[in-house]
């Protein structure tokens, strides 16, 4: 059905336009100052609210099965991802059909990476090239995938033998260019960034996190810097701001809110404060700056932390009205996407109903009252409906049988389950060995032991040098299983070698400082991080 809204303040992308009666009609705006008498058209008030573009993210990795339907129901209607491999890209589309449209999503399938570099650290198996006559086969490869624009790792932070070299970045760019396909370059520190521009960067993923040397080579950049991600990286306690938000929790999925109980650490030779003067100095050198979260990165979740990182933008010195231009009508413009970013006659209607005024008050995207995707109305309901199923599902599943008593395994029997496996580094990608045996020892709580022998892969750089086991909750717990009486899982280890002991829960994140493993049976205990 067509829409009509009335008595509503517009942000068109650029500024606002009060008191507008917009006309949507067959998934396009009409016009912003309709006849309010019009018949059969489904009516939003918006006395009182602001009517936005609908939300783009220019910096996303879209990998749970929902996330493109999250991102929308949080207003974010366009999302640019930045890695992902082409089997999870073919989910995208699907959805929920009660809860109607989803995030539109552009890719850049696998980056361009060295064996061992960035990326590579994830289970995936990435393709890799470390020399410049291997660009152009890259670039066609990727394109073949379905890639809307290049993705480049260039980051000499754990030495250059884990980054392309200089050379390969330009004839990657080139061979960009050549397809007509837009380079984004991933950076962490300034140098590489100055190398990336140039070298004919169109786009810096991630501002640099040391200081800029030489802020006039900015000019005319493209600059995401994902504050969202290096906010949370800096500060590892501190993310509640989504999680907590009473606008946004609600509508969490449960994979959201776990990934959002989620910390990383950036490494405190570094500041936060660096990375918000580094935007301001972007900014005073006439850079564009675009909003982009890096959802998927630990304490993020699609679409929702986008309003974290419009918050933080605005805390790093744009206007509120900036802010959103770099979520809506910037974007648009860079990426190409002339259809929408903005509300104006003949374009696609994308369109987020909020109420207050977010041009006083950032926060207020929060707020939302109502998601339309080419003119069709997110279900936001039926979302909430689908979590709370979803809660009633796996809550009320039964326990796991035997877990009421809370031992995993003793191996008291001298035999280790089947759950018990090897493969936990190798999903990582770190070249270690492992076996497992389970053996008699009189030391031990239960007489028995079993036993972990490891040759651990000289990883270094970006691949993790560790040797694991894992242990699955049910014999097919590909939708988990319902622990929610436990909170913590206790490993008794002793070792004769110098040895780590890491424990985490769903393939969490490791705890920053894990214990050492004794010469003697001692406990290891990891709280779960959800909430």
């Amino acid at each position: 059905m067509d829409t009509l809204f009335t008595n509503v303040t517009v942000f068109d992308g650029y500024r606002a336009v009060p008191d507008c009666t917009v006309l949507v009609r067959d998934g396009r705006i009409v016009t912003l100052s309709a006849d309010p008498d019009q018949p059969d058209v489904e009516r939003a008030d918006g006395l009182g609210r602001t009517l936005l573009p609908g939300l783009i993210d220019s910096h996303v990795h879209l990998w749970a099965p929902l996330a493109t339907t999250e991102a929308a129901v949080f207003g974010v209607t366009t999302a640019l991802d930045m890695f992902s491999p082409p089997e999870v890209a073919a989910q995208w589309g699907r959805g929920l059909s009660e809860v109607g449209p989803v995030a539109d999503v552009r890719t850049a399938s696998y980056p361009a990476t060295v064996p061992g570099g960035h990326c590579t650290e994830f289970g995936v198996d990435v393709p890799t090239l470390s020399d410049p006559v291997d660009a152009e086969a890259f670039v066609a490869a990727r394109i073949a995938e379905g890639a809307a624009y290049i993705k480049i790792i260039y980051d000499t932070t754990h030495g250059d033998e884990l980054s392309i070299d200089e050379a390969t970045l330009v004839a990657l760019i080139e061979a960009a260019h050549a397809q007509h396909r837009m380079a984004m370059v991933h950076v962490t520190i300034a140098a590489d960034a100055a190398v990336a521009i140039a070298a004919g960067a169109d786009l810096l993923m991630h501002a640099p996190v040391d200081a800029w040397q030489d802020p006039s080579r900015l000019v005319g950049a493209v600059v995401v810097p994902t504050l969202t991600t290096l906010y949370n990286g800096f500060f590892p306690h501190k993310t509640g701001d989504v999680l907590d938000d009473r606008h946004l929790r609600p509508l969490l999925s449960q994979d959201s809110r776990d990934n959002l109980g989620q910390t990383w650490q950036i490494p405190d030779r570094w500041t936060y404060d660096t990375v918000e003067e580094n935007v301001r100095a972007a900014r005073r050198a006439g850079a564009t700056v675009l909003a982009g979260t890096d959802v998927g990165m630990p304490a993020t979740a699609p679409g929702a932390s986008l309003h974290q990182e419009l918050a933080l933008l605005v805390h790093a010195g744009m206007s509120p009205r900036e802010a959103l231009a770099a979520a809506t009508s910037a974007p648009a413009a860079v990426f190409g996407l002339r259809d929408r970013g903005r509300i104006a006659p003949g374009l696609r209607a994308d369109l987020v109903l909020v109420d207050g005024d977010p041009l006083t008050d950032i926060r207020h995207t929060r707020r939302i009252d109502g998601v339309w995707i080419a003119g069709r109305r997110v279900d936001r309901d039926a979302w909430g409906a689908h979590l709370d199923a979803r809660v009633t599902t796996t809550g009320g599943r039964p326990a796991p049988a035997g877990s009421e008593h809370g031992l995993v395994s003793d191996f008291a029997d001298g035999t280790a389950e089947t759950r018990w496996g090897t493969g936990l580094h190798a999903i990582a990608g770190a070249n270690s060995k492992v076996e497992l045996s389970v053996e008699a020892d009189a030391t031990a709580p239960s007489g028995h032991a079993l036993r972990i022998d490891t040759e651990v892969g000289d990883q270094g750089g970006f691949t993790p040098a560790f040797a694991g086991v894992q242990f699955r909750t049910t014999a097919d717990d590909a939708d988990g299983a319902n622990l929610t009486g436990k909170h913590s899982v206790t490993v008794t280890a002793r070792s004769d070698e110098p040895t780590l002991v890491v424990v985490t829960v769903d393939a969490g994140f490791p705890p920053g400082k894990p214990p050492s493993c004794p010469s003697s049976w001692a406990p290891s205990t990891a709280r779960t991080c959800c909430r």
